[in-house]
């Protein structure tokens, strides 16, 4: 395995697919889930997912037609808070993607009253994590994230 290249195409794929988050949420598919599709050479990446408040899906990287890599998560923003504010920091921090590691955003990024965390156990061979977006230091969104290589 590349890994360099892969390395790199997942911080094109996710530069580019997070540019929505909030707002146009990825193209719409038949059984009510969305998806958002990124081609660069020979890798092809999918972020596919149900729900907006409470989600879940997937993200697959192939290359030449073969699946090389998956990340599973399953998140939610706390019942009482706006979705649309914590998106909105949401996505400034994960424009700020770990450069060795890009599964998501920064270890830590702050900005005004708002913290974003992320922890990572492993590396992109196999991994798994907690995201967290904290206000005024209460918590108001959290997502689970695992996955790896696949060969």
């Amino acid at each position: 395995m590349d890994h360099e290249g892969l390395v790199a195409f997942l911080r094109s794929a996710k530069a580019t697919g997070y540019q929505w988050i909030g707002g146009n949420e990825g193209q719409p598919c038949r059984d009510q889930s969305r998806q958002f599709l990124y081609t660069e050479g020979d890798y092809h990446y999918r972020d596919h997912y149900f729900g907006f408040r409470q989600f879940g899906g997937e993200e697959v990287v192939w290359l030449n037609q073969q699946p090389l890599w998956q990340m599973l998560y399953f998140g939610h923003i706390i019942p009482s808070q706006v979705c649309e504010p914590v998106f909105a920091f949401l996505q400034k921090a994960l424009q700020q993607p770990d450069m060795m590691l890009p599964l998501r955003g920064p270890k830590q990024f702050s900005q005004d009253q708002w913290q974003y965390q992320l922890t990572i156990e492993g590396g992109l061979q196999q991994f798994q994590g907690i995201e967290k977006v904290l206000l005024v230091d209460k918590l108001v969104y959290q997502m689970h994230l695992m996955g790896g290589c696949l060969n």
